[in-house]
């Protein structure tokens, strides 16, 4: 099997620091605007100790269109995110695929092919998806019914108006578009191959406890056809010190 469908789940969120000076008058009136934005945004992410998903999983890989269900699980261990995501055939309900990440390595077990594979996660921070580099750590946060912290940092640019944050990086920029203080988009181009890959979340998975947490979640390239969606069919969690 391609790493497509697994890599879709194989995201680590980085903290960042940045500093800043500037001598901006409207400086004041945009950090005022960024902070009540980030504090309704973490209202509505809050972090879990645990969560356990079940999920149809759809796309479009080499022209060829596929289906498979899953499972997902996660949980905080000693300041480490544990990850479980096991994927089925959706017909026959067998199992084809696991993966585990322990905070350190990600092992995968192909079952149609008997294969195993043990790769350090610091690999997957950048993988090719559609033919083109893509930063996984973005998404990942989000399938912890948390949001990836780079938006929140310094060194990221609001506006409230147009409702979206914007950060560069070296070799990209992410902006993210937010509707109702949860993400609704990320968009991210690469500036090497001049790509865009769009991240659609959309809806809203109902829960015992309330919580946003997105019932779809949809992966694009501006230069392919090809996709992913993730719909989310049950989510369990719980929430640290809860």
């Amino acid at each position: 099997m391609s790493r497509l469908l697994p890599l879709v789940f194989i995201f680590t969120a980085i903290q960042f620091c940045a500093a800043t000076q500037t001598t901006d008058p409207e400086r004041p009136k945009k950090t005022e605007e960024k902070t009540e934005l980030i504090n309704n945004l973490r209202l509505n992410y809050p972090e879990h100790e645990a969560l356990t998903a079940s999920f149809k999983l759809r796309g479009k890989q080499n022209g060829k269109k596929f289906f498979l269900t899953g499972k997902l699980k996660a949980r905080i261990e000693e300041q480490h995110r544990i990850v479980s995501i096991k994927l089925y055939d959706a017909i026959f309900s067998s199992l084809i695929y696991s993966l585990d990440i322990d905070g350190v390595d990600v092992k995968t077990y192909d079952h149609m092919k008997k294969r195993a594979e043990t790769i350090p996660l610091e690999e997957f921070y950048m993988v090719e998806i559609f033919g083109s580099y893509f930063p996984f750590k973005l998404l990942l946060p989000f399938l912890y019914g948390s949001v990836p912290e780079i938006i929140f940092l310094k060194k990221s640019k609001i506006d409230s108006k147009q409702g979206y944050i914007d950060y560069s990086g070296n070799s990209y920029h992410l902006r993210t578009h937010i509707m109702n203080n949860t993400v609704e988009e990320l968009e991210y181009k690469d500036f090497f191959s001049g790509a865009i890959t769009h991240i659609n979340f959309d809806g809203k998975l109902k829960n015992k406890n309330d919580y946003y947490f997105p019932k779809t979640i949809q992966v694009t390239n501006s230069k392919s056809e090809e996709y992913v969606s993730i719909e989310f069919t049950r989510v369990i969690f719980s929430k640290i010190n809860e």
